[in-house]
């Protein structure tokens, strides 16, 4: 019983620190006092982070999660640390909002001259009135709350400024039912002579 509690206690704590990181950085953005620590870096390293990572979120779901990207580097100028949160914060997402039996895919690749992350899933969805709401602020989608899904609603709002500082942009296509696709698209680093 007394595992319980404590691995309770420690889901918390994590949570806690979760959210005070976020209001963190959210005020941050909202003061201009947001710093990145840009540095070339091979998003193929932010991918492999987060699939580490993400591990602990589906243990005991039948959830097929997958990641893929490819055999060559993916060179972007950015602050990894920050690109693989919103990273995170996708791929978690997605998982949180896909029932038992879906798919999350997360995927890298390289389009002309940029970097493209994608994350997929088979979960609720989210309508068209609701995908430029999701990026502000403790914003919730309407089939989020009505499931109770757990949530703060600032994922999203501080992603989408951290891509726009890497003179990135991220998008969303979705309906109810059907899922969601999320893009990130990032300036790859160009080739010095």
């Amino acid at each position: 019983a007394q595992t319980g509690f404590v691995a309770a206690i420690a889901r918390n704590t994590d949570r806690l620190r979760a959210l005070t990181d976020d209001l963190l950085v959210l005020t941050g953005l909202g003061s201009g006092a947001f710093m990145l620590v840009q540095v070339d870096l091979d998003l193929r390293d932010l991918v492999l982070g987060v699939e580490k990572t993400v591990g602990s979120l589906v243990e005991g779901r039948r959830l097929d999660v997958s990641f893929e990207h490819p055999n060559f580097p993916v060179m972007v100028n950015g602050d990894a640390q920050r690109l693989e949160r919103v990273l995170f914060q996708l791929v978690s997402n997605a998982v949180k909002v896909t029932a038992d039996g879906g798919r999350v895919a997360c995927r890298l690749r390289v389009e002309g001259g940029d970097a493209v992350l994608e994350v997929e899933d088979t979960g609720i969805g989210i309508p068209a009135h609701e995908h430029e709401r999701i990026f502000t602020p403790f914003f919730r989608t309407s089939a989020a709350r009505k499931l109770a899904i757990q949530g703060t609603g600032l994922g999203l709002s501080i992603a989408a400024p951290i891509i726009e500082a890497h003179a990135g942009i991220i998008t969303v296509v979705s309906e109810p039912q059907c899922g969601a696709l999320f893009t990130v698209r990032l300036p790859l680093v160009t080739a010095q002579p």
